[in-house]
């Protein structure tokens, strides 16, 4: 993802039951919640991993769209890539080290699951809305997605699979 096209949005997912046997690498979930704050803090997207759309952003792409969406300013956070704002981002980092992460399921905070996260992941805080808060509760939010703009590559060394990019 480019810069450029990297208005790199964090949106909301309402998100299937994961499955972590049959896709256990493609689903996040939260790592943090703050219920008094009504705060929660999750992967916005791993670098060089497939998405649900066998898609993958380099480490390097994925830092620049982040950096791109903190210049940019507007930190809203819509559902499903729509036009209701239920939430803002209040924290966004790029962690530069690979690390090994407790998912936590946001209605009672019991720990779902471990994964190691590559170095160049790209993690997200959001403050919801009261209204969305309780969506959050009730584990009908369970997830984040990037948004934004960027152009799609075939990757000849991974054949079948397309990367996002600033390659033309």
């Amino acid at each position: 993802m480019t810069t450029e096209a990297a208005k790199a949005v964090p949106e909301l997912v309402e998100q299937r039951e994961p499955d972590f046997e049959s896709e256990p690498d493609r689903e996040y979930g939260i790592v943090q919640k703050q219920a008094e704050q009504r705060i929660t803090t999750g992967v916005l997207y791993a670098p060089d991993a497939l998405d649900h759309h066998d898609e993958y952003v380099e480490a390097d792409d994925l830092e620049k769209a982040v950096h791109g969406y903190m210049a940019a300013g507007d930190f809203d956070i819509h559902r499903q890539h729509g036009d209701e704002v239920i939430g803002k981002s209040v924290g966004v980092i790029v962690w530069p080290f690979e690390e090994e992460v407790t998912f936590k399921k946001a209605a009672d905070g019991s720990d779902a699951r471990k994964m190691t996260l590559p170095a160049g992941t790209a993690y997200v805080s959001v403050k919801w809305t009261k209204d969305a808060w309780e969506d959050v509760k009730k584990d009908k939010i369970t997830g984040l997605s990037m948004g934004g703009g960027a152009v799609r590559v075939r990757d000849a060394a991974k054949e079948g699979l397309r990367k996002f990019s600033k390659e033309v």
